[in-house]
């Protein structure tokens, strides 16, 4: 983690020079700026899968408890939501 902030301020003081398309073009060849632009971009990446898998499970948690209120049995809503029986019983308070 320590590593990857340092290649991104590298990348940032690169961007971030004054000297115009002179300065960006001559950074695409650097082959640092480089390597720090692509860590940032799978960083970003890697925030934006943590992002949508923690939504995916909001979403089916909140599907289940609904789903629960209405009467259906702990085993169809794990198969409906796609999560294991345990996971299901947790969110709706069953003794697992």
């Amino acid at each position: 983690m320590e590593c990857t902030s340092i290649k991104f301020e590298l990348f940032w003081r690169k961007i971030s020079r004054k000297d115009g398309c002179k300065g960006v073009s001559e950074n695409a060849r650097d082959e640092e700026w480089r390597l720090a632009y692509m860590t940032y971009q799978a960083n970003q990446r890697d925030a934006e899968l943590r992002g949508e898998a923690r939504g995916d499970e909001r979403r089916a948690k909140e599907s289940a408890l609904s789903m629960y209120s209405d009467g259906l049995t702990v085993e169809k809503i794990a198969k409906y939501v796609g999560y294991a029986v345990d996971v299901v019983k947790k969110w709706v308070g069953v003794s697992v």
